[in-house]
């Protein structure tokens, strides 16, 4: 029901901006040659830094939800869910 953009990287690379350009290059690809309407992404909840990430691409916080492959005990089970559509897009395309 929805596209989802996700990744990962080997520690080595973090903080160094590949992610964040990978990830616009990604949404350019979406909205422009796709033409998809929004796109979404999540994380779990304490992962703060892919939710930093997703802020900086000008994605906006949707909900919280408990990840159904996970097990109820499990630390990582709460997670946040992100979305943009391609107006947000395009107006944090101008101010980058």
């Amino acid at each position: 029901p929805c596209t989802e953009i996700c990744g990962r990287r080997e520690k080595k690379l973090w903080g160094k901006g590949f992610a964040t350009e990978a990830a616009m290059a990604c949404l350019d690809f979406a909205f422009d040659s796709l033409h998809l309407n929004e796109v979404v992404a999540f994380t779990a909840q304490q992962n703060s830094k892919s939710q930093a990430l997703m802020q900086r691409l000008g994605m906006q916080f949707q909900h919280y939800f408990n990840h159904p492959a996970l097990d109820y005990r499990s630390p990582l089970q709460r997670h946040v869910l992100y979305q943009i559509d391609t107006a947000q897009f395009r107006q944090t395309k101008t101010t980058h």
